[in-house]
């Protein structure tokens, strides 16, 4: 039998006890606190990720929604101006479907069925598919060896030869890399592709046989300028050449040709008087003959055949009178504008055709230019030593 032997143990006070339980709360509490600080340190970061990325597709949401009317117009512009690239074609064909626009254009231009039009677009979803691989997913390197320098679709034009696809096989298998289809359907892709270039040719010809049969309705003026000024009738001349756009299709891009066209002129105007790098400059910005010279370019944006200036110069230095003086006979001169002037300064009168005298309201008299001498005066007097 074991015996234990129990000494004497040492008693703790109350208030040590007390103390005691209360310290081991506080170092629970504490940790308690780092635990919870921790959590909501990584639930802030995790909902800043969220929010970035939120953010993110919001802004990308609100910018393609602004910008969509635009890109519209770029592409009726191209569509009406320019013939149709390869790279184009193919991405027009992934995105066309059975009876949408852009399928009875192709189909209508090409003279092709709904067949061989769906196979078309096929080819051209794994066209952009594969470009996509040799550019984003090889390196330099890593492409060299498979086909050399060669890009775009020069690539399957040189893969058609058997050897050098053998070769490009062999190099393939090397690499850690993965198309989207393996080779065996890579290969039936090259030799589908071979035999769909008399159809893709077929539409680039039928487009181009429609840009010329847009000719008369251009009347000399380019395709922005087109849209800018099209009525209800420019659908139906479009379609006779192939070119689908409905009625409701058309006021985007013709709201968007006209904005387009006025800030050009804008531009335009404002390179004229010497402004266009204050573009965005507020009128306290600017100087005195700055502000002069945007009154007069604000007074030409709608084209008129008659200005009328008051005192144009009345508040200008020398220099800055003859950079107005110089805008206003070229508005003259270039543009056929009639300008009107009252004035008192004598170099506005050397340079008018016509000038005419009025006092208290009435003319006192009338003269050409080549009637009137105009001499410049001068103070007499000693200067100061």
């Amino acid at each position: 039998m074991k015996t234990l032997e129990v000494r004497d143990q040492y008693r703790l006070s109350f208030g040590k006890c007390v103390e005691l339980v209360l310290s081991g709360i506080r170092f629970r509490l504490f940790r308690a606190a780092i635990t919870v600080t921790i959590i909501a340190l990584a639930v802030a970061f995790l909902m800043s990720m969220l929010t970035e990325s939120l953010t993110a597709r919001r802004v990308a949401l609100e910018l393609g929604t602004r910008t969509a009317p635009q890109r519209l117009l770029v592409f009726w512009v191209g569509r009406l101006s320019a013939e149709l690239t390869d790279r184009q074609l193919s991405e027009q064909l992934s995105f066309a479907r059975p009876g949408d626009d852009r399928w009875r254009e192709f189909g209508q231009w090409g003279s092709l069925d709904e067949a061989r039009l769906a196979k078309l677009s096929a080819l051209a979803s794994d066209e952009l598919q594969y470009l996509a691989f040799f550019r984003d997913e090889l390196s330099e390197g890593e492409r060299r060896p498979l086909v050399g320098r060669n890009q775009g679709t020069t690539i399957f034009s040189i893969l058609q030869q058997p050897a050098a696809f053998e070769e490009f096989e062999k190099q393939f298998r090397l690499l850690a890399k993965q198309m989207h289809a393996d080779l065996s359907a890579f290969q039936g892709f090259l030799a589908d592709w071979n035999d769909a270039q008399a159809d893709r040719r077929a539409i680039h010809d039928g487009h181009a046989k429609a840009l010329a049969a847009l000719k008369p309705i251009m009347a000399g003026r380019d395709a922005k300028a087109l849209l800018a000024g099209a009525d209800a009738s420019l659908p139906e001349k479009l379609a006779a050449s192939g070119f689908r756009m409905t009625d409701e299709q058309l006021q985007t891009p013709r709201r968007e040709a006209t904005l387009s066209l006025d800030a050009e002129r804008l531009a335009a105007l404002l390179k004229m008087v010497g402004l266009a790098d204050r573009w965005f400059h507020k009128p306290i910005e600017m100087s005195g003959g700055q502000q002069q010279r945007t009154a007069i370019a604000r007074s030409m944006a709608n084209n008129p055949a008659v200005l009328l200036c008051d005192e144009p110069t009345g508040n200008l230095d020398l220099h800055t009178g003859g950079e107005v003086h110089k805008i206003l006979k070229q508005l003259n001169s270039e543009r056929g504008v009639t300008i009107i002037c009252a004035t008192h300064d004598h170099r506005l009168i050397d340079m008018a055709d016509r000038i005419m005298w009025i006092r208290d309201g009435k003319i006192e008299r009338l003269a050409d230019r080549s009637d009137v001498t105009v001499e410049t005066g001068t103070i007499g007097g000693q200067a100061n030593a």
